[in-house]
């Protein structure tokens, strides 16, 4: 009776620990596509989605804030002709890259992100969402932007 009391008393630990698990990582999916429709990635997805990643100079767990959300250190940036590729990479999650052509990227403007100089620009026309780069990666991305 008491080894089946025992046995009994792990499986539900065990199961108590399978159902913890299957929460965190189903609301971490869930806080995910929030983030995503909040900030206008997913209109970003639906016009720009993209397989691969171009050839061109690349940057890796950038800070860059998409709409209203701030994605710190989780977001691969490629540089190339074909455009500005982005890939936000959270834990527990991925998104699909997009591949924004420069012609798509709109005027800068003087924006701030974790206290540092940035740069906030519309995509589309009319405006699918805004994205913001600190300043020195922004630099990078000039002269395609002015080939643009």
């Amino acid at each position: 009776m008491n080894h089946q009391l025992m046995v009994s008393g792990g499986l539900f630990s065990m199961l108590l620990v399978a159902a913890l698990i299957s929460f965190v990582f189903g609301f971490s999916l869930l806080l995910c596509k929030l983030f995503s429709r909040t900030s206008g990635l997913d209109k970003l997805r639906k016009v720009y989605q993209t397989a691969a990643a171009p050839q061109g100079e690349n940057f890796k767990k950038q800070s860059v804030a998409i709409g209203a959300v701030h994605y710190k250190n989780i977001v691969d940036i490629w540089l190339s002709q074909e455009g500005l590729y982005l890939h936000v990479k959270p834990s527990l999650s991925r998104y699909e890259a997009v591949l924004i052509p420069w012609t798509d990227i709109g005027t800068p403007q003087r924006a701030t992100i974790t206290w540092q100089r940035a740069v906030r620009l519309k995509v589309g026309d009319p405006p699918l969402a805004t994205f913001i780069v600190k300043e020195p990666l922004y630099e990078k991305m000039l002269p395609y932007l002015q080939k643009a």
